[in-house]
């Protein structure tokens, strides 16, 4: 290393060439590097949908979704399996860890459902496997207008969808909200009734009018020329003019047309989309992963401006979703962070060292930062509010090894060496000791990378950073600084009686130093003191998981009490005039029997039903003056919801950070016997309804809904030569309908389905059922009785058990780790909850398991650190001296979450373990020092004493740096990293001012 150091310095030109080159370099990285809001932290999930029509839902649960629950539950990476069972289908939706490797699940998915094939029912569709949920569009845009039907909006799309696929970048756009027209042909049952036709042969003769053979050519002397019978249905008109048959004597013809009515109508069951309460259709576009994206948006709003010019004026196109705008506006506020950060550190240093050593100094952190850039690639690091907020951590330390060694060559410098041996002692004679505080600080940030789930795949990205920039950093320090001081540095001529040039700060810590030397016991009693009273302290800390994320969105997921979608439709209809009347409220999507297309990375997963509908809603708080925050304007519409919405229920949600969950306080009620699940679900609602600080309880408990139950007297149908097959396939075709065939007109196909006109249940009571055995019809009122039965529509399950989630939030003054504890410790022990299980899987249950990784990151940190100062030092006692800087640290950190009323997030624990690192290089400056001072022949006291005075000016600098490095992001406002910025700054600001004299008194206690 030293040969390397002289050379660098002695072929400084060439070293600064590099150094300008690799500048270069990494501001082009930055252009190139992908940038995003926030990291990628959604679980692999697939959602698994089976049909097996006509079974009901306790009948799809047993046969259907079990054996794939368990076929699931073995792939490699499970982590849990929800599932829906309902009238005629089944859905299982499959999470994996999130380090699991997703194609090596999937593969093992499709294998164990391929064997598990045969245990299905004989007529059950095969499992369609889709692995895409989670995958999100960066745009999406909204097509919609007062005149414009579906059919013409979609026409629409797929004009500005062929222009959008054609960009650089661009991966695939997807149309979203297609409503499907088809022909129904509508049958009057009464008229069918006295007839000898049955519905199915009205089917048949509809789709055997339908054909056209190849009917092959005639030769002739000029050639072949082809035959062709027109064969396929020429209009609506057509199909109602097949005859069905004809009297013996030819005078009376049926016709289908003589039962049945044809019409073009919206496919039942539609899905629909609106867009600020008009129809609409949404275009999703998906971008590369590895592109820019902001490169993207710009060509992308280029594209719509130009499709844009050549549509009607009254098409209204809007921006539903548009991640480059949201991700440039996030990327710059965290740069400009990142830039006032340096602004400062600069000030500092320039302020603290003289304008040539500054300038020095300050080299070092533009270059370590565009070094960074460089190597993310290679980590596969994308730009994002998190990695930013990495490099705003890492920026006053990037400056500490220059600081030091810069220090080290002015000495030599004032001492009379000549420059490049001054350069190159100074480095040399430091580079042990920077080392050993670059190692310890990467072995501090190190453990945090093995922390497993979505949080730490969230915050991965804040070790990454550090290491790669502190490694960066130490590179510029032994090279290219040394090679600078040559160039920039001139020996202080000034002469300066020594005690004056030391200031009235260094001065008191002198004094405190001596004065505690003197009464070592007592000094160590106190600082230890004081560390036990801020352990103490915790109590009074707001516990916090994650906040939400910094996003000016919000949606509503909506339940209606009927499982029918056009009132699904009404009831959406009045959540959107709930939301006009807010004048916070910008825009809003709305989708109907289905939720939209995944407008955030964390969204919840919801599946499609004719009952569920979600509306997203943009809104803007900066001008508001009813609402500080976004807790709080959702607290009001969650309110009006709740008053004003009746027949469904209403659960407005905040964008999570990393795993969506339903409330900060979640608890699951599990057992065989759902009607007790239920019983037991609404007590807890209640108790929870109960307890300061709780909004928004709720549960996810399904009503029970009524069920024709046709119970067929078999012995007598067969008599009658009536089979099962008969009464379920024409009830079936009566009800549901079914595809007969396929009507073309216009280059474009449509299903020709054949159903009933059906207003009531008498009408399936006088329905005539026709035997395919002997052509008997008989009214089935004369073959079945009918009753109305009350059932459960959907049965839910988590992890392979009949599950009711009962939920909530809790205000800004309550914590919801509180609720659970009071849930859990007082009221369930009252409560009768026999033949259930009750567990929790809310915020605390995260806290625990979260918080307990981190700890342990700490304590493998401190291992590490201890085992490179045991290196370093050749000695046990005094790494133990170096490593008791750590609790002083605490001190700080807690003292500084209480005082400026900040939760103890995991971010701020993550703020406080990262801390360890950043500490010690403090005390091992010191212990360096002291050891050497000692070597000349000082006494120990001495040896103390002359170590504090001339490590001051750096310690002093090292700290304030890195501290006014974070000073923009604590008052970012930022509810994720404001923690950490407070816990980091207010940990290291007493950590510094107590290591001055706590570490010394502790090492020349451990010599004596």
């Amino acid at each position: 290393m030293s040969k390397i150091i002289l050379s660098a310095i002695k072929q400084r030109k060439i070293t600064l060439f590099f150094a300008c080159l690799a500048a270069l370099y990494g501001a082009y990285s930055y252009y190139l590097l992908p940038k995003q809001e926030n990291p990628d932290v959604a679980a692999p999930v697939a959602m698994i949908t089976t049909v097996y029509v006509g079974a009901s839902p306790t009948e799809i649960e047993q046969l259907v979704t079990k054996p794939i629950e368990n076929a699931a539950s073995e792939v490699v990476g499970y982590k849990q399996v929800e599932s829906w069972s309902a009238n005629s289908y089944s859905i299982v939706l499959l999470t994996l860890q999130n380090e699991a490797d997703p194609e090596k699940s999937w593969t093992d998915l499709r294998q164990k459902l391929g064997d598990i094939k045969s245990k299905l029912p004989k007529n059950c569709e095969i499992p369609i496997i889709n692995t895409r949920i989670i995958e999100t569009p960066g745009i999406i845009i909204g097509l919609s207008g007062t005149n414009y039907s579906y059919e013409q909006l979609e026409s629409f799309a797929n004009n500005y969808k062929k222009s959008l696929s054609d960009i650089d970048g661009v991966s695939k756009v997807e149309i979203n909200g297609k409503v499907e027209k088809e022909v129904v042909v509508k049958t009057d049952l009464e008229a069918l009734n006295p007839t000898g036709i049955s519905l199915e042969e009205i089917g048949q003769i509809v789709e055997s009018n339908n054909i056209q053979f190849p009917s092959g050519n005639i030769k002739t002397k000029n050639g072949d020329i082809a035959v062709r019978i027109p064969g396929y249905y020429q209009s609506l008109n057509e199909i109602q003019q097949a005859i069905i048959n004809t009297s013996t004597d030819r005078k009376t013809i049926s016709k289908v047309g003589d039962f049945t009515q044809a019409s073009f109508e919206l496919h039942e069951g539609s899905k629909k989309l609106k867009q600020n309460g008009e129809n609409a259709i949404l275009l999703s576009v998906f971008f590369e992963p590895s592109e820019n994206i902001l490169i993207i948006g710009e060509n992308v709003r280029k594209k719509l401006e130009l499709v844009n010019a050549g549509f009607p004026n009254d098409l209204n196109v809007d921006e539903v979703i548009f991640q480059p705008q949201d991700v440039s506006k996030s990327v710059n506020n965290f740069m400009l962070n990142v830039i006032e950060g340096i602004i400062l550190v600069i000030i500092v240093v320039f302020i603290g060292m003289g304008f040539r050593n500054a300038l020095v100094v300050s080299t070092a952190i533009p270059l370590s930062i565009l070094l960074t850039f460089i190597v993310m690639p290679i980590w596969d690091i994308k730009i994002h509010q998190i990695s930013l907020a990495a490099l705003i951590i890492a920026l006053g330390m990037l400056v500490d090894n220059v600081i030091v060694i810069s220090d080290a060559v002015q000495v030599r410098l004032d001492e009379g060496m000549d420059k490049i041996k001054a350069a190159y002692e100074g480095a040399k004679s430091t580079a042990i000791p920077i080392l050993a505080a670059t190692l310890t600080t990467v072995a501090a940030f190190s453990p945090l990378l093995s922390i497993p789930g979505a949080s730490g795949d969230f915050l991965k990205s804040i070790p990454q950073i550090v290491i790669i920039s502190l490694s960066a950093s130490f590179l510029v320090a032994m090279l290219v600084s040394p090679a600078m001081t040559v160039i920039v540095f001139k020996p202080n001529v000034k002469t300066v009686d020594k005690e004056s040039k030391q200031g009235i700060l260094k001065r008191f810590f002198i004094n405190m130093l001596t004065k505690a030397i003197q009464r070592k016991k007592l000094t160590l009693v106190i600082g230890f003191g004081l560390f036990l009273i801020c352990l103490v302290s915790t109590d009074f800390l707001k516990s916090q998981f994650f906040p939400n994320a910094d996003k000016n969105i919000m949606y509503i997921n909506l339940r209606s009490e009927i499982e029918n979608i056009e009132h699904t439709e009404i009831i959406a209809k009045q959540a959107e005039e709930i939301l006009k009347q807010q004048p916070e409220v910008i825009n809003y999507t709305t989708a109907i029997g289905d939720d939209l297309p995944r407008f955030y990375i964390t969204a919840s997963i919801e599946v499609q039903a004719p009952d569920f509908a979600q509306i997203m809603f943009r809104f803007n708080l900066e001008e508001s003056e009813r609402y500080d925050n976004k807790e709080e304007l959702r607290n009001h519409i969650q309110k009006e919801l709740n008053n004003q919405l009746t027949g469904a229920t209403a659960s407005v949600q905040l964008l999570a950070s990393t795993d969506p969950k339903a409330g900060s306080v979640v608890l699951q009620v599990s057992g065989n016997n759902i009607d007790r699940n239920i019983e037991v679900a609404n007590l807890l609602k209640s108790e929870l309804e109960k307890i300061p600080g709780t909004i928004k309880v709720q549960s996810d408990a399904m009503l029970k809904k009524y069920t024709y139950n046709i119970d067929v007297n078999e012995a007598f149908a067969g008599r009658l030569g009536i089979t099962g097959y008969d009464i379920q396939r024409q009830i079936n075709l009566a009800l549901q309908g079914d595809k007969v065939s396929i009507y073309r007109k216009d280059g474009k196909e449509y299903d020709i389905i054949l159903k009933g006109q059906v207003k009531d249940i008498t009408d399936i009571e006088n329905f005539a059922i026709k035997s395919s055995l002997n052509g008997v019809k008989v009214p089935l009122k004369n073959l079945a009785s009918v009753e109305l039965e009350p059932e459960y529509s959907l049965i839910k399950r988590l992890n392979k058990e009949k599950t009711i989630q009962v939920y909530c939030d809790v205000t800004s003054n309550a914590s919801p780790v509180t609720v659970e504890n009071i849930m859990e410790n007082e009221v369930i022990p009252t409560l009768n909850i026999h033949g259930t299980t009750v567990t929790f899987a809310g915020e605390r249950e995260e806290i625990n398991r979260d918080f307990g990784k981190v700890g342990n990151a700490g304590v493998f940190a401190l291992f590490l650190i201890f085992i490179v100062l045991l290196v370093q030092f050749n000695s046990f006692s005094q790494p133990m001296v170096i490593l008791l800087s750590v609790p002083l640290s605490l001190i700080g950190s807690i003292l500084g979450l209480l005082l400026f009323s900040q939760p103890l997030s995991f971010t701020a624990l993550l703020g406080i373990v990262s801390l360890i690192g950043i500490v010690v290089n403090n005390a091992i400056l010191l212990i360096d020092f002291i050891n050497q001072a000692k070597k000349e022949g000082m006494s120990t006291r001495d040896a103390c004493l002359d170590s504090v005075s001339k490590r001051f000016r750096p310690i002093i600098l090292s700290s304030v740096t890195t501290i006014m490095g974070l000073f923009p992001l604590a008052l970012s406002g930022s509810e994720l990293f404001a923690p950490m910025a407070v816990a980091l700054m207010c940990g290291l600001i007493v950590s510094t001012m107590l290591t001055i004299i706590v570490v010394p008194v502790m090492y020349s206690l451990i010599e004596k």
